[in-house]
């Protein structure tokens, strides 16, 4: 299993960017707060969420490509198929 996460220290952007994705793909993913020193809030999907952001991200109508993201979720994908096969 596999996540796509988002981190910062704005809860108001988390909740913005989680709008945002969900009115383009109907996923809603999960927000927590980290606990340490530096409060930071994680927006997450997980399982099938995941993948269809990853496809919806890297798809011609969204014009947003975070490389190293995209990259590190490619390799997953293909781990997660040849376990698959």
């Amino acid at each position: 299993m596999f996540y796509i996460s988002f981190a910062c220290g704005s809860r108001e952007y988390v909740d913005w960017l989680r709008t945002v994705i969900w009115r383009y793909t109907g996923i809603t993913g999960h927000i927590s707060q980290a606990k340490k020193k530096n409060i930071y809030y994680q927006l997450k999907y997980a399982k099938k969420e995941a993948v269809k952001l990853f496809h919806f991200m890297n798809s011609k109508r969204c014009c947003v490509r975070l490389t190293r993201k995209y990259l590190k979720i490619k390799e997953s994908l293909a781990i997660v198929d040849q376990v698959g096969e």
